[in-house]
């Protein structure tokens, strides 16, 4: 009887927890959901101002420029009505046009349009902040259309914990160390930290970082490509794609030559990184650095190999 009763008061607490769980499974999906749908909306917004923009530039005869806004308008939105027809008119110009003041407060009034709309991406996932689309929406803000305010909602995310950014116009990114006592408006000395054949670069960075302590010192460790003989996809997740690092496995320098002069330039503009960079290189990872300190001696302070 006693048993009986044992499983009747199981069976009961087991219908509590399944009605209590279901409402909260069924909520979280409908949060999602409604995330997604908002970010969606946002990028369509997105898609078509950059589209608007592509073709006012086509009409001024701004191949480069025009080309340029079609392509982040085919990113956003790749199905949005009217890009075939704007690829083929944008590919028709001669390009013989220039740009005057009109068109260039025109683009800047378009990033800071699309920029504004990062922001609102980003705090539509306020509470998802374990989503990388959280910080990556706000580094894509401030790259479209740099401000101090921009660097003052991301300099805590850096001091607090590495995080991913990269600059426009290649796809590599690397992980942002700031120190506490890094300060906006002031030159800090910046430490590339090239990673080897572990391909853990948010965990070396976080040891360079746990000895670094309060020092002024910028720390940037890149995701460069050359540093191991086989690459491992999870470990550049979620700054690449699986199909990015396949296409660029048998040109990773290629990849690192073009990428890492644009992303310490962004470090340097942004968070106010001395013109001379140190440079670490953990195992393989040497190789990556003595490619970027050939092709850029004027920029190296000093390097070293681990």
């Amino acid at each position: 009887m006693i048993q009986a009763r044992a499983v009747c008061c199981r069976l009961l607490l087991l219908g509590c927890l399944v009605s209590w769980g279901l409402p909260r499974a069924a909520n979280a999906v409908e949060d999602y959901a409604a995330i997604e749908a908002a970010i969606a909306e946002e990028q369509a917004k997105n898609a078509k101002a950059w589209l608007t923009l592509a073709l006012d530039l086509a009409g001024r005869d701004l191949k480069a420029e025009a080309h340029d806004a079609w392509v982040r308008a085919k990113t956003a939105k790749d199905d949005l009505v009217g890009l075939p027809e704007a690829e083929t008119k944008i590919a028709a110009l001669a390009g013989a046009g220039h740009g005057d003041e009109a068109s260039t407060k025109r683009i800047l009034r378009t990033r800071e349009e699309v920029a504004k709309a990062h922001e609102r991406m980003s705090k539509v996932l306020e509470k998802e902040q374990q989503d990388a689309r959280y910080t990556a929406f706000l580094v894509t803000a401030l790259q479209l259309s740099p401000t101090k305010a921009r660097v003052a909602t991301l300099a805590p995310m850096a001091q607090k914990a590495p995080l991913l950014v990269r600059a426009e116009g290649h796809p590599m990114a690397g992980w942002l160390s700031l120190s506490k006592g890094w300060k906006p408006g002031k030159q800090h000395p910046l430490l590339l930290v090239f990673e080897g054949e572990g391909q853990q670069f948010a965990g070396a960075l976080a040891r360079f970082a746990s000895e670094r302590k309060d020092q002024p010192w910028i720390l940037l460790a890149p995701l460069a490509l050359g540093g191991g003989d086989e690459l491992k996809f999870d470990r550049y997740f979620p700054a690449y794609r699986e199909q990015l690092v396949t296409a660029w496995n048998s040109r990773r320098t290629e990849f690192d030559a073009a990428g890492l002069p644009g992303l310490v330039a962004f470090v340097r503009t942004q968070f106010g990184a001395a013109p001379k960079s140190a440079l670490v290189a953990l195992g393989k990872g040497a190789e990556p650095a003595l490619a970027y300190l050939t092709r850029h001696p004027a920029e190296v302070s000093a390097v070293t190999h681990t």
